[in-house]
């Protein structure tokens, strides 16, 4: 009997080929050359000419922040009440609103949480011991002078919490007599003073801020009664302030299961003082700062009935030194010193108590 070959791997190739003569007709097909007539029926779109910041050649050193500012004209042409409702109107700013007016109001910059957002009242930090964060509805614009906002990581300026940005609420110096109401839907009501007295030549006066907020809210549940006083007094370099702010409110829930009896008291003092020569080449400050959040549900939601109760006070005494130790043309040497002792006593299952010191030197 005579041996005979398989066909198979023969086939194979032979189809390979096939293929492989099929790719290169359609590759000279697409790389053919395309007739003047056809090539100027091909539509063309011309838009207009995009410059991305990011990408242009820009030194270092003149590369600006990006900072916002908003005035107290620009406040009032608002409407603002609180420090939440100015800053919702800056782009690249998102206000967390978990209610209607006296609800939870949180901070965003650039995508960054509310944690990573410093917020200074005057330079000095006011965010909460507790949960880290600024419930913005507590800062009314009542003698707010400005809002400045420094968008971008400012940790080497400001600290560990100033990842996402600073928002820095500047105060008035000076109070002028002022008498001012409102009211709204949901019965709604506002109304502020202001008094102060000033003398130029001896740099003495004195101010006073008073402002009452009430409202029934949008939902059963959801009321506002608030509170806030400020006091300053100055004598040349020194300067002495005090702010206080008291509020209840209801706290409603979820919609799908809502807290008809649940209610949250907060108070919070602000004291500090404040050396600042005329030249301004030095200052000093010592603040003191006390909290207090009280949170009562005898009754629980609608859908799981779970009484709560829970009670937190915090404390902060702290001090900032800071001093222009030299200055030659366009450079500056600046040197300083900042302190904080924390303690923060709560009810709340695994908190308890706690005491934290921290301090930094820098040049």
């Amino acid at each position: 009997m005579g041996c005979r070959s398989l066909p198979g791997p023969r086939r194979a190739l032979r189809g390979r080929g096939f293929f492989l003569a099929g790719a290169a007709a359609a590759l000279a097909v697409v790389l053919a050359p395309v007739p003047s007539g056809a090539r100027a029926q091909v539509p063309v779109f011309e838009l207009d000419e995009v410059i991305v910041p990011g990408k242009r050649p820009q030194v270092r050193g003149t590369s600006p922040a990006s900072v916002s500012v908003i005035t107290a004209a620009e406040m009032e042409r608002l409407g603002a009440r609180t420090v939440g409702d100015a800053l919702a109107h800056l782009p690249e700013v998102t206000v967390l609103s978990y209610g209607s007016y006296g609800a939870l109001n949180t901070l965003s910059i650039r995508g960054a949480g509310a944690t990573q957002v410093l917020v200074l009242l005057d330079g000095m930090p006011v965010t909460g011991l507790l949960t880290g964060t600024v419930d913005l509805r507590t800062l009314p614009v009542e003698g707010v002078e400005r809002i400045e906002v420094l968008r971008g990581p400012f940790s080497a300026l400001h600290g560990s919490g100033a990842l996402g940005g600073v928002v820095n609420i500047v105060s008035r110096t000076r109070v002028a007599p002022r008498l001012s109401g409102s009211y709204g839907s949901f019965d709604t009501a506002g109304a502020a003073v202001h008094y102060g007295t000033t003398d130029a030549a001896q740099r003495r006066g004195a101010g006073i801020i008073g402002r009452l907020d009430r409202s029934s809210g949008a939902r059963p549940n959801s009321g506002l009664d608030s509170r806030h006083a400020a006091l300053r007094l100055f004598d040349g370099a020194l300067a002495l302030r005090l702010r206080a702010y008291t509020a209840q409110v209801g706290v409603p829930g979820d919609a799908v299961c809502p807290t008809p009896s649940a209610r949250q008291d907060d108070d919070r003092t602000i004291l500090d003082l404040t050396w600042r020569p005329p030249d301004g080449r030095r200052s000093f400050t010592l603040y003191w700062r006390d909290e207090r959040t009280a949170y009562t549900d005898p009754a629980g939601s609608t859908c799981f009935a779970f009484p709560s109760t829970s009670r937190t006070t915090g404390g902060v005494l702290g001090l900032q030194w800071q001093s222009l130790l030299a200055q030659r043309g366009g450079h500056v040497v600046v040197g300083g010193v900042e302190a904080e002792a924390l303690r923060l006593t709560s009810t709340l299952s695994g908190v308890g108590e706690r005491t934290a010191t921290t301090g930094a030197i820098y040049l």
